[in-house]
């Protein structure tokens, strides 16, 4: 793992830091897959279908299972968000793009096609899903045609929906969503790993569920299309009523989670223990508002006595409502700066919030760490909250983190601390 950068706010933020590292490797992908596969006996090659940020350590974790037990893929795919070696020589590597996905996305959907179409009687398939797989491997159902997918993309992160209302659309519209690379592979048998970055850990969330058919959450759709803008959703509403987007039925391909947020926040609160504060893991606290939801956690840290040692762990994944804002930042950016807003003045109190996968948003930053001096070095605060510009002021105030891209992606961590 990369050197990290943040502000130097004294031990407790190398504590935070540390915190959110052990969180991070708890959801190493590699180890993730290897501790899954340790226990299970391989008959025949398996062609590998590796897609998602933490699609090339998922990949290499199985070779080396594999490997373990005298066998080599028998051929695939893995597509990621960065430039990658392969794992192994009968497997294809692409990169996607994210998170707005653009002519890259559309070439690895095409070769996921190819190498789908090579699948031959009596093989099996193994399927390794991570967050971010349907923007990496997106194109549209054919009904669609030209269909601009990268559109529908800017238009559901400026509208703020949560993450089941994105993939409510989405598994209707992509090629490869909504249990269509399970209709794609059969007959052959699939198993089935992913790393999750959904809130309840659901597989039908996960990449837009690749392999999870009609479900009855997909009901929905017409009303997801309502956050949408008439130029976006009015081409899928009528291809909806005309039959066009219907999905597969589901087959229950079981999917066996890896890793999740709700085990990395235990890695977390691992290390604020050993180091002898006390630990309050608050997995799912994260939904909502950023801006809000960062405010409500800085309420929760002034309002905690001082004197003692104590660590609030909070993970999921907040949201953000552009409008017509055009600023810069992420989710993480935007809760860190709230939150340096409500703590400002106030001593012997830090938080860190960052995306696991090291990439908060559009930016080069996984997050932030501030404390109660940050607001004072932020130019006009209020301003950059409500140009949704949280980037800029916190790299002005020099606040930011930055980890690289990790790898994995299991949602986003808080590491909130009072002492």
């Amino acid at each position: 793992m990369s050197r990290w950068q943040y502000p130097d706010l004294g031990s407790s933020s190398a504590l935070a830091v540390e915190c959110l590292r052990a969180a991070v490797e708890r959801a190493d992908p590699v180890s993730a897959v290897e501790r899954v596969l340790a226990t299970h006996a391989v008959r025949r090659a398996w062609r590998i279908f590796a897609l998602g940020k933490a699609a090339n350590g998922m990949a290499t974790g199985a070779v080396r299972s594999l490997a373990r037990q005298g066998i080599a893929p028998a051929g695939g795919v893995v597509i990621s968000h960065t430039d990658i070696d392969s794992p192994h020589a009968s497997l294809t590597c692409l990169r996607g793009d994210h998170p707005v996905p653009g002519s890259a996305s559309l070439r690895a959907a095409s070769e996921l096609g190819a190498t789908v179409a090579a699948v031959q009687p009596g093989d099996s398939a193994l399927v390794l899903l991570s967050g971010g797989a349907s923007s990496l491997v997106a194109a549209p159902v054919t009904p669609l045609g030209d269909y601009c997918i990268a559109s529908l993309a800017h238009a559901l992160l400026a509208s703020g929906a949560p993450i089941d209302i994105g993939n409510t659309v989405r598994r209707r519209v992509l090629r490869w969503a909504g249990g269509r690379l399970a209709a794609a592979l059969a007959p052959a048998p699939i198993s089935a790993i992913a790393i999750s970055d959904v809130p309840g850990d659901h597989a039908r969330l996960i990449g837009s569920g690749p392999l999870t058919g009609h479900q009855p959450e997909d009901d929905g759709f017409q009303k997801a299309l309502e956050v949408l803008p008439e130029g976006i959703s009015g081409p899928l509403a009528r291809a909806w009523r005309a039959g066009q987007l219907d999905l597969p039925a589901d087959h229950q391909h079981d999917v066996v989670i890896a890793a999740s947020n709700p085990q990395a926040l235990e890695a977390a609160a691992a290390v604020a223990l050993l180091a002898g504060w006390h630990t309050d893991t608050q997995p799912g606290a994260l939904v909502g508002e950023a801006e809000a939801v960062g405010r409500s956690l800085a309420a929760k840290l002034r309002a905690l006595p001082p004197g003692v040692r104590r660590c609030l762990i909070a993970g999921g994944e907040t949201t953000v409502t552009l409008g017509g804002a055009s600023g810069v930042g992420g989710r993480s950016q935007e809760l860190a700066l709230a939150a340096a807003r409500e703590l400002h003045g106030v001593p012997d109190v830090l938080l860190l919030a960052a995306g696991t996968d090291g990439r908060d948003g559009p930016t080069d930053a996984a997050g932030a760490l501030v404390d109660g001096s940050t607001w004072a070095r932020v130019p006009d605060g209020d301003g950059a909250l409500r140009r949704h510009d949280s980037h800029r002021a916190l790299a002005t105030a020099q606040a930011l983190l930055r980890t690289g891209a990790t790898g994995t992606n299991v949602m986003d961590v808080v590491v909130a601390l009072r002492w």
